[in-house]
Protein backbone atom coordinates (compact mmCIF):
# COMPACT_ATOMS: atom_id res chain seq x y z
CA UNK A 1 0.00 0.00 0.00
CA UNK A 2 1.35 3.40 -1.03
CA UNK A 3 0.09 6.25 1.04
CA UNK A 4 -1.15 9.27 -1.28
CA UNK A 5 -0.75 13.15 -1.21
CA UNK A 6 2.98 12.56 -0.90
CA UNK A 7 5.73 14.98 -2.80
CA UNK A 8 8.94 13.89 -4.82
CA UNK A 9 12.49 14.78 -3.35
CA UNK A 10 15.25 15.27 -6.07
CA UNK A 11 18.31 12.95 -5.23
CA UNK A 12 21.61 11.27 -7.01
CA UNK A 13 21.07 7.53 -7.14
CA UNK A 14 23.70 5.34 -9.73
CA UNK A 15 21.59 2.94 -12.66
CA UNK A 16 22.73 0.10 -14.19
CA UNK A 17 23.75 0.26 -17.67
CA UNK A 18 20.41 -1.97 -19.62
CA UNK A 19 20.60 -5.09 -21.06
CA UNK A 20 18.33 -5.31 -23.29
CA UNK A 21 19.43 -1.95 -25.03
CA UNK A 22 23.32 -3.14 -25.01
CA UNK A 23 21.50 -6.27 -26.82
CA UNK A 24 22.21 -5.10 -30.20
CA UNK A 25 25.69 -4.02 -29.26
CA UNK A 26 26.85 -7.78 -28.51
CA UNK A 27 24.83 -9.20 -31.21
CA UNK A 28 27.04 -6.76 -33.62
CA UNK A 29 30.29 -7.98 -31.71
CA UNK A 30 29.38 -11.49 -32.40
CA UNK A 31 28.87 -10.81 -35.88
CA UNK A 32 32.31 -9.88 -36.39
CA UNK A 33 33.04 -6.32 -34.75
CA UNK A 34 34.65 -6.41 -31.67
CA UNK A 35 32.33 -4.71 -29.60
CA UNK A 36 33.04 -3.68 -26.07
CA UNK A 37 30.58 -2.34 -23.89
CA UNK A 38 30.90 -0.66 -20.96
CA UNK A 39 28.94 0.04 -17.71
CA UNK A 40 27.21 -3.33 -17.20
CA UNK A 41 26.92 -4.91 -14.22
CA UNK A 42 27.70 -8.66 -13.72
CA UNK A 43 25.88 -8.61 -10.10
CA UNK A 44 22.34 -7.78 -11.75
CA UNK A 45 18.49 -9.45 -11.83
CA UNK A 46 18.30 -8.02 -15.30
CA UNK A 47 16.65 -11.09 -17.32
CA UNK A 48 18.56 -9.64 -20.35
CA UNK A 49 21.78 -10.43 -19.47
CA UNK A 50 21.41 -13.61 -21.07
CA UNK A 51 22.19 -12.28 -23.62
CA UNK A 52 25.66 -13.07 -22.86
CA UNK A 53 24.86 -16.98 -22.34
CA UNK A 54 22.93 -17.06 -25.80
CA UNK A 55 25.74 -15.57 -27.77
CA UNK A 56 27.89 -18.08 -26.67
CA UNK A 57 25.41 -21.23 -27.15
CA UNK A 58 26.11 -19.70 -30.75
CA UNK A 59 29.63 -19.82 -30.24
CA UNK A 60 30.46 -16.11 -29.84
CA UNK A 61 33.34 -15.57 -27.50
CA UNK A 62 32.55 -12.87 -24.50
CA UNK A 63 34.93 -11.36 -22.32
CA UNK A 64 33.81 -9.83 -18.65
CA UNK A 65 36.10 -7.56 -16.89
CA UNK A 66 34.62 -5.01 -14.23
CA UNK A 67 31.99 -3.19 -15.67
CA UNK A 68 33.30 -4.30 -19.10
CA UNK A 69 32.20 -6.81 -21.90
CA UNK A 70 33.63 -7.66 -24.94
CA UNK A 71 32.13 -9.64 -27.64
CA UNK A 72 34.44 -11.05 -30.62
CA UNK A 73 33.52 -12.66 -33.99
CA UNK A 74 33.89 -16.43 -33.84
CA UNK A 75 32.15 -19.40 -36.19
CA UNK A 76 28.19 -19.47 -34.97
CA UNK A 77 26.75 -22.00 -35.16
CA UNK A 78 22.49 -22.80 -34.65
CA UNK A 79 21.80 -23.69 -30.64
CA UNK A 80 18.05 -23.74 -29.39
CA UNK A 81 17.73 -20.46 -27.02
CA UNK A 82 15.28 -20.63 -24.17
CA UNK A 83 13.29 -16.73 -23.81
CA UNK A 84 10.89 -17.50 -21.18
CA UNK A 85 13.14 -14.68 -19.07
CA UNK A 86 14.23 -12.56 -21.72
CA UNK A 87 11.35 -11.98 -24.68
CA UNK A 88 12.65 -8.66 -25.47
CA UNK A 89 15.77 -10.01 -26.74
CA UNK A 90 14.36 -12.41 -28.76
CA UNK A 91 14.16 -9.93 -32.30
CA UNK A 92 17.81 -9.21 -32.36
CA UNK A 93 19.10 -13.33 -31.07
CA UNK A 94 16.63 -14.48 -34.14
CA UNK A 95 18.38 -11.96 -36.67
CA UNK A 96 21.92 -13.40 -35.07
CA UNK A 97 20.63 -16.79 -35.24
CA UNK A 98 19.67 -16.61 -38.80
CA UNK A 99 23.17 -15.80 -40.02
CA UNK A 100 24.53 -19.01 -37.96
CA UNK A 101 25.09 -21.58 -39.87
CA UNK A 102 22.64 -24.74 -39.09
CA UNK A 103 19.54 -24.74 -37.43
CA UNK A 104 18.07 -22.53 -34.50
CA UNK A 105 15.51 -22.71 -32.05
CA UNK A 106 14.24 -20.27 -29.88
CA UNK A 107 11.76 -21.59 -27.99
CA UNK A 108 9.12 -20.15 -24.77
CA UNK A 109 8.37 -16.69 -27.05
CA UNK A 110 4.60 -16.56 -26.49
CA UNK A 111 5.41 -13.83 -23.93
CA UNK A 112 6.50 -11.51 -26.87
CA UNK A 113 2.66 -11.20 -28.10
CA UNK A 114 2.35 -8.77 -24.75
CA UNK A 115 5.09 -6.48 -25.42
CA UNK A 116 4.40 -3.07 -26.46
CA UNK A 117 3.99 -4.76 -29.77
CA UNK A 118 3.80 -8.12 -31.57
CA UNK A 119 7.00 -8.58 -31.48
CA UNK A 120 6.87 -12.35 -32.22
CA UNK A 121 5.01 -10.63 -35.56
CA UNK A 122 8.27 -8.60 -36.76
CA UNK A 123 10.47 -11.72 -35.92
CA UNK A 124 8.85 -14.15 -37.75
CA UNK A 125 8.07 -11.37 -40.55
CA UNK A 126 12.35 -11.87 -41.01
CA UNK A 127 12.63 -15.06 -40.79
CA UNK A 128 9.68 -16.49 -42.72
CA UNK A 129 8.54 -13.72 -45.89
CA UNK A 130 5.05 -14.41 -47.59
CA UNK A 131 3.91 -18.21 -46.31
CA UNK A 132 5.27 -17.66 -42.65
CA UNK A 133 3.63 -14.01 -42.63
CA UNK A 134 0.16 -15.77 -44.15
CA UNK A 135 0.45 -19.32 -41.68
CA UNK A 136 0.60 -16.68 -38.71
CA UNK A 137 -2.46 -15.42 -39.50
CA UNK A 138 -4.35 -18.22 -40.71
CA UNK A 139 -4.14 -21.37 -42.67
CA UNK A 140 -5.95 -20.53 -45.99
CA UNK A 141 -5.66 -17.07 -47.93
CA UNK A 142 -7.56 -15.25 -50.81
CA UNK A 143 -4.70 -14.06 -53.16
CA UNK A 144 -5.59 -10.78 -55.37
CA UNK A 145 -3.28 -10.39 -57.58
CA UNK A 146 -2.61 -8.30 -60.78
CA UNK A 147 -1.90 -10.60 -63.78
CA UNK A 148 1.41 -8.70 -64.61
CA UNK A 149 2.45 -8.84 -60.77
CA UNK A 150 1.73 -12.71 -60.38
CA UNK A 151 3.63 -13.23 -63.25
CA UNK A 152 6.60 -11.38 -62.04
CA UNK A 153 6.85 -13.59 -58.60
CA UNK A 154 8.28 -16.18 -61.00
CA UNK A 155 6.35 -18.62 -58.97
CA UNK A 156 7.99 -17.87 -55.53
CA UNK A 157 4.92 -16.37 -53.78
CA UNK A 158 2.96 -19.91 -54.74
CA UNK A 159 5.67 -22.07 -53.68
CA UNK A 160 5.88 -20.04 -50.53
CA UNK A 161 2.73 -20.43 -49.74
CA UNK A 162 2.50 -23.87 -50.29
CA UNK A 163 5.95 -24.54 -48.19
CA UNK A 164 4.30 -22.98 -45.16
CA UNK A 165 1.03 -25.38 -45.71
CA UNK A 166 -1.03 -22.35 -46.52
CA UNK A 167 -4.43 -23.11 -48.53
CA UNK A 168 -5.15 -20.31 -51.43
CA UNK A 169 -7.49 -18.81 -53.49
CA UNK A 170 -6.47 -16.69 -57.11
CA UNK A 171 -8.13 -13.61 -58.27
CA UNK A 172 -6.06 -12.63 -61.34
CA UNK A 173 -7.54 -9.26 -61.19
CA UNK A 174 -6.50 -6.18 -63.83
CA UNK A 175 -9.49 -3.94 -63.15
CA UNK A 176 -10.09 -0.69 -61.08
CA UNK A 177 -10.29 -0.80 -57.34
CA UNK A 178 -14.41 -0.92 -57.37
CA UNK A 179 -16.35 -0.87 -54.41
CA UNK A 180 -18.25 -3.73 -56.06
CA UNK A 181 -15.28 -6.12 -56.74
CA UNK A 182 -14.19 -5.29 -53.12
CA UNK A 183 -17.20 -7.34 -51.77
CA UNK A 184 -17.62 -9.31 -54.18
CA UNK A 185 -13.82 -10.52 -53.48
CA UNK A 186 -14.95 -10.42 -49.44
CA UNK A 187 -17.83 -12.75 -50.12
CA UNK A 188 -15.41 -15.22 -52.03
CA UNK A 189 -12.80 -14.94 -49.08
CA UNK A 190 -16.22 -15.72 -46.49
CA UNK A 191 -17.59 -18.95 -48.50
CA UNK A 192 -14.82 -20.20 -49.52
CA UNK A 193 -13.33 -20.51 -45.56
CA UNK A 194 -10.41 -17.90 -46.25
CA UNK A 195 -8.66 -16.15 -42.94
CA UNK A 196 -6.40 -14.33 -44.87
CA UNK A 197 -6.43 -11.62 -47.30
CA UNK A 198 -2.99 -11.43 -49.60
CA UNK A 199 -2.49 -8.49 -52.42
CA UNK A 200 0.17 -8.81 -54.52
CA UNK A 201 0.78 -6.18 -57.04
CA UNK A 202 0.62 -2.38 -57.81
CA UNK A 203 -1.27 0.33 -55.93
CA UNK A 204 -4.94 -0.28 -56.84
CA UNK A 205 -4.34 -4.29 -56.06
CA UNK A 206 -2.51 -2.98 -52.40
CA UNK A 207 -6.12 -1.07 -51.96
CA UNK A 208 -8.30 -3.49 -53.17
CA UNK A 209 -6.51 -6.07 -51.15
CA UNK A 210 -7.51 -3.50 -47.93
CA UNK A 211 -11.22 -3.07 -49.11
CA UNK A 212 -11.79 -6.55 -49.43
CA UNK A 213 -10.62 -7.35 -45.78
CA UNK A 214 -12.59 -4.26 -44.21
CA UNK A 215 -15.55 -5.64 -46.36
CA UNK A 216 -14.67 -9.53 -45.22
CA UNK A 217 -14.99 -8.33 -41.41
CA UNK A 218 -11.62 -6.65 -41.28
CA UNK A 219 -9.71 -9.74 -42.28
CA UNK A 220 -6.15 -9.83 -41.53
CA UNK A 221 -4.04 -8.46 -44.78
CA UNK A 222 -0.65 -9.34 -46.27
CA UNK A 223 0.43 -6.88 -49.39
CA UNK A 224 2.93 -7.88 -51.33
CA UNK A 225 3.82 -4.50 -53.55
CA UNK A 226 5.36 -5.41 -56.74
CA UNK A 227 6.03 -1.71 -57.33
CA UNK A 228 7.07 1.25 -55.53
CA UNK A 229 4.84 4.02 -57.14
CA UNK A 230 2.73 4.61 -54.33
CA UNK A 231 2.57 3.90 -50.60
CA UNK A 232 -0.99 1.87 -51.00
CA UNK A 233 0.76 -1.12 -49.05
CA UNK A 234 1.01 0.83 -46.04
CA UNK A 235 -1.11 3.41 -45.75
CA UNK A 236 -4.13 3.14 -43.76
CA UNK A 237 -6.92 3.82 -46.87
CA UNK A 238 -8.00 2.72 -50.02
CA UNK A 239 -8.59 5.07 -52.65
CA UNK A 240 -11.95 3.80 -54.66
CA UNK A 241 -12.52 4.08 -58.08
CA UNK A 242 -15.73 3.71 -60.63
CA UNK A 243 -15.30 0.95 -62.74
CA UNK A 244 -13.94 3.11 -65.92
CA UNK A 245 -11.53 5.01 -63.31
CA UNK A 246 -13.10 7.82 -61.90
CA UNK A 247 -12.07 8.30 -58.89
CA UNK A 248 -14.53 8.00 -55.23
CA UNK A 249 -12.54 9.12 -52.95
CA UNK A 250 -10.99 7.50 -49.79
CA UNK A 251 -12.08 4.40 -47.86
CA UNK A 252 -10.33 4.92 -44.43
CA UNK A 253 -9.21 2.48 -41.96
CA UNK A 254 -8.23 3.08 -38.04
CA UNK A 255 -5.33 0.28 -38.41
CA UNK A 256 -2.55 -0.55 -40.60
CA UNK A 257 -2.17 -4.01 -42.58
CA UNK A 258 -0.63 -6.84 -40.54
CA UNK A 259 2.74 -7.52 -43.12
CA UNK A 260 4.54 -6.23 -46.38
CA UNK A 261 6.89 -8.55 -48.13
CA UNK A 262 8.31 -7.08 -50.46
CA UNK A 263 10.77 -8.75 -52.92
CA UNK A 264 13.55 -6.45 -54.07
CA UNK A 265 14.47 -8.66 -56.76
CA UNK A 266 10.87 -8.27 -57.96
CA UNK A 267 11.72 -4.34 -57.63
CA UNK A 268 14.61 -4.00 -59.78
CA UNK A 269 12.77 -5.71 -62.64
CA UNK A 270 9.92 -2.72 -62.52
CA UNK A 271 10.26 0.30 -65.13
CA UNK A 272 12.25 3.30 -63.23
CA UNK A 273 8.98 5.34 -64.60
CA UNK A 274 6.97 3.51 -61.12
CA UNK A 275 10.19 4.30 -58.77
CA UNK A 276 9.63 7.79 -59.68
CA UNK A 277 6.27 8.19 -59.59
CA UNK A 278 6.45 6.64 -55.87
CA UNK A 279 9.42 9.37 -55.51
CA UNK A 280 6.41 11.93 -56.41
CA UNK A 281 4.17 10.83 -54.20
CA UNK A 282 6.65 10.46 -51.38
CA UNK A 283 7.80 14.56 -51.91
CA UNK A 284 4.08 15.33 -52.24
CA UNK A 285 3.79 14.67 -48.25
CA UNK A 286 6.29 17.87 -47.15
CA UNK A 287 4.58 19.69 -49.65
CA UNK A 288 1.31 19.12 -48.73
CA UNK A 289 1.16 18.70 -44.61
CA UNK A 290 1.64 22.40 -45.09
CA UNK A 291 -1.75 23.31 -46.96
CA UNK A 292 -1.96 26.99 -46.74
CA UNK A 293 0.94 27.00 -44.36
CA UNK A 294 4.72 28.85 -44.66
CA UNK A 295 5.60 26.91 -42.27
CA UNK A 296 4.85 24.25 -39.75
CA UNK A 297 4.72 24.89 -35.82
CA UNK A 298 4.23 22.71 -33.21
CA UNK A 299 2.60 25.37 -31.46
CA UNK A 300 -0.27 25.68 -34.55
CA UNK A 301 -0.20 21.64 -35.43
CA UNK A 302 -1.20 18.53 -33.39
CA UNK A 303 1.57 16.30 -32.43
CA UNK A 304 0.48 13.53 -34.85
CA UNK A 305 0.92 16.43 -38.05
CA UNK A 306 4.12 18.25 -36.32
CA UNK A 307 5.42 14.12 -36.33
CA UNK A 308 4.36 13.27 -39.59
CA UNK A 309 5.85 16.94 -41.25
CA UNK A 310 8.97 16.56 -39.78
CA UNK A 311 9.39 12.75 -41.14
CA UNK A 312 8.04 13.86 -44.35
CA UNK A 313 10.61 16.66 -44.68
CA UNK A 314 13.67 14.12 -44.04
CA UNK A 315 12.55 12.04 -46.55
CA UNK A 316 12.14 14.86 -48.92
CA UNK A 317 15.88 15.76 -48.55
CA UNK A 318 17.10 11.66 -48.71
CA UNK A 319 14.47 12.07 -52.12
CA UNK A 320 16.85 15.28 -53.21
CA UNK A 321 19.73 13.24 -53.08
CA UNK A 322 19.28 9.72 -53.78
CA UNK A 323 16.30 9.16 -56.74
CA UNK A 324 18.17 9.95 -59.48
CA UNK A 325 20.54 7.13 -58.65
CA UNK A 326 17.94 4.77 -57.62
CA UNK A 327 16.07 5.29 -61.18
CA UNK A 328 19.39 4.38 -62.77
CA UNK A 329 20.02 2.15 -61.14
CA UNK A 330 16.89 0.04 -61.65
CA UNK A 331 16.88 1.32 -65.51
CA UNK A 332 20.18 -1.28 -65.23
CA UNK A 333 17.73 -3.86 -62.68
CA UNK A 334 20.82 -3.02 -60.12
CA UNK A 335 20.01 -3.51 -56.43
CA UNK A 336 21.98 -0.65 -54.13
CA UNK A 337 21.70 0.92 -51.43
CA UNK A 338 19.96 3.85 -53.13
CA UNK A 339 17.46 1.86 -54.91
CA UNK A 340 16.41 -0.13 -51.05
CA UNK A 341 16.77 4.03 -49.30
CA UNK A 342 13.88 4.52 -52.02
CA UNK A 343 12.26 1.58 -51.94
CA UNK A 344 11.62 2.35 -48.06
CA UNK A 345 10.78 5.95 -48.32
CA UNK A 346 7.91 5.27 -51.00
CA UNK A 347 6.39 1.82 -49.15
CA UNK A 348 7.08 2.22 -45.58
CA UNK A 349 8.35 5.74 -44.42
CA UNK A 350 5.29 7.22 -46.52
CA UNK A 351 3.21 4.76 -44.98
CA UNK A 352 4.47 5.88 -41.58
CA UNK A 353 3.24 9.78 -42.20
CA UNK A 354 -0.45 8.44 -43.65
CA UNK A 355 -0.25 6.37 -40.30
CA UNK A 356 0.99 8.83 -37.22
CA UNK A 357 -1.58 11.71 -39.27
CA UNK A 358 -3.79 8.93 -39.28
CA UNK A 359 -4.54 9.37 -42.92
CA UNK A 360 -5.50 12.82 -42.63
CA UNK A 361 -3.46 16.15 -43.12
CA UNK A 362 -1.02 14.45 -45.05
CA UNK A 363 -2.58 14.80 -48.27
CA UNK A 364 -3.61 18.08 -49.51
CA UNK A 365 -4.57 19.64 -52.98
CA UNK A 366 -1.99 18.08 -54.84
CA UNK A 367 -3.80 14.37 -53.97
CA UNK A 368 -7.03 16.17 -54.01
CA UNK A 369 -5.98 17.55 -57.74
CA UNK A 370 -4.89 13.69 -58.76
CA UNK A 371 -8.66 12.73 -57.48
CA UNK A 372 -10.70 15.71 -59.39
CA UNK A 373 -8.24 15.38 -62.57
CA UNK A 374 -9.80 11.30 -62.36
CA UNK A 375 -12.97 12.10 -61.75
CA UNK A 376 -13.14 15.10 -64.53
CA UNK A 377 -10.50 13.94 -66.92
CA UNK A 378 -11.00 10.49 -66.56
CA UNK A 379 -10.23 9.63 -70.09
CA UNK A 380 -7.37 11.73 -70.44
CA UNK A 381 -5.83 10.33 -66.96
CA UNK A 382 -5.92 6.84 -67.97
CA UNK A 383 -2.46 6.51 -69.28
CA UNK A 384 -0.41 8.54 -66.29
CA UNK A 385 0.05 7.02 -62.63
CA UNK A 386 -0.80 8.46 -59.97
CA UNK A 387 2.55 10.52 -58.47
CA UNK A 388 2.75 11.86 -61.99
CA UNK A 389 -0.80 13.65 -61.42
CA UNK A 390 -0.20 14.52 -57.67
CA UNK A 391 3.14 16.09 -58.90
CA UNK A 392 1.55 18.56 -61.22
CA UNK A 393 -0.46 19.28 -58.53
CA UNK A 394 2.05 19.79 -56.00
CA UNK A 395 3.04 22.90 -58.20
CA UNK A 396 -0.72 24.33 -57.72
CA UNK A 397 -0.09 23.66 -53.81
CA UNK A 398 3.60 25.39 -53.53
CA UNK A 399 1.82 28.61 -54.77
CA UNK A 400 -0.91 27.73 -52.47
CA UNK A 401 1.23 27.62 -49.77
CA UNK A 402 3.02 30.84 -50.26
CA UNK A 403 5.99 29.86 -52.00
CA UNK A 404 5.41 30.27 -55.84
CA UNK A 405 9.19 30.36 -56.02
CA UNK A 406 9.52 27.18 -55.12
CA UNK A 407 7.41 26.29 -58.11
CA UNK A 408 9.93 26.31 -60.84
CA UNK A 409 13.26 24.35 -58.82
CA UNK A 410 10.65 21.62 -58.16
CA UNK A 411 9.32 21.10 -61.76
CA UNK A 412 13.35 21.09 -62.87
CA UNK A 413 13.21 18.54 -60.23
CA UNK A 414 10.09 16.52 -62.36
CA UNK A 415 11.80 17.14 -65.63
CA UNK A 416 14.91 15.40 -64.54
CA UNK A 417 12.53 12.54 -63.27
CA UNK A 418 10.85 12.55 -66.64
CA UNK A 419 7.53 13.55 -65.15
CA UNK A 420 5.12 15.25 -67.16
CA UNK A 421 4.81 19.18 -65.73
CA UNK A 422 1.37 20.16 -66.42
CA UNK A 423 -2.17 19.66 -67.71
CA UNK A 424 -1.32 20.38 -70.80
CA UNK A 425 1.48 17.75 -70.99
CA UNK A 426 -1.07 14.50 -70.09
CA UNK A 427 -3.68 15.75 -72.58
CA UNK A 428 -5.82 18.34 -70.81
CA UNK A 429 -6.98 21.56 -71.96
CA UNK A 430 -6.35 24.36 -69.51
CA UNK A 431 -9.33 26.00 -71.08
CA UNK A 432 -11.77 23.69 -71.10
CA UNK A 433 -14.96 24.32 -69.09
CA UNK A 434 -13.90 21.73 -67.09
CA UNK A 435 -11.25 23.41 -65.38
CA UNK A 436 -13.99 25.63 -63.80
CA UNK A 437 -15.38 22.27 -62.12
CA UNK A 438 -12.36 21.13 -60.79
CA UNK A 439 -11.50 24.72 -59.47
CA UNK A 440 -15.19 24.77 -57.47
CA UNK A 441 -14.68 21.01 -56.29
CA UNK A 442 -11.07 21.86 -55.11
CA UNK A 443 -12.74 25.51 -53.21
CA UNK A 444 -15.09 23.08 -51.27
CA UNK A 445 -12.95 20.05 -50.64
CA UNK A 446 -12.26 19.07 -46.77
CA UNK A 447 -8.74 20.84 -47.76
CA UNK A 448 -10.03 24.56 -47.96
CA UNK A 449 -11.96 26.87 -45.75
CA UNK A 450 -14.36 28.87 -47.89
CA UNK A 451 -13.05 31.86 -47.19
CA UNK A 452 -13.07 35.18 -49.88
CA UNK A 453 -9.24 35.29 -49.64
CA UNK A 454 -8.81 31.52 -49.94
CA UNK A 455 -10.96 31.60 -52.94
CA UNK A 456 -8.16 34.35 -54.54
CA UNK A 457 -5.15 32.71 -53.53
CA UNK A 458 -6.80 29.38 -55.20
CA UNK A 459 -7.58 30.90 -58.07
CA UNK A 460 -3.87 32.39 -58.66
CA UNK A 461 -2.97 29.42 -57.84
CA UNK A 462 -4.58 27.33 -60.34
CA UNK A 463 -2.20 29.09 -63.00
CA UNK A 464 0.75 26.72 -61.71
CA UNK A 465 -1.51 24.06 -63.07
CA UNK A 466 -0.84 24.85 -66.60
CA UNK A 467 2.51 26.07 -68.89
CA UNK A 468 4.14 29.52 -67.86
Amino acid sequence: RIPGHQQYKSHSCHLNGDYSQAAVLCCAGALGHDITVTHLSPVTTQGDRAILRHLMALGATVEESDNHIRVKADKLHGATLDMHDCPDIAPILALTAQLAEGESRLTHCGRLRLKECDRLAATVEILNLLGGEVARLGKKALVIAGPRAWAATEGKAEKSLKDAGVEFELSLYPDQNTYERAKEHALQALTTGCQVIVGIGGGRIMDQAKATAHFAGDLPIVEVPTSIATCAAFAPLSVMYTAEGASLGSLRYDHEVNAIVMDMDVICKEPPRYAASGIMDGMAKMIEIQNGRSEILLDDVSIGLFTAYTIAEMAYHVYEKEAHQACHDIAEGKLTKAVEDIAYLNVAVAGIVSGVSKGFGQTALGHETYELVRTHFTQEAKPYLHGEIVAIGDCLQLAFNGHPEQVAPFRDFMRSMNMPLTLEDIGIDPNSPKMENLFQDLFHSPFMEPTAENEARLRKAMHYLSAD
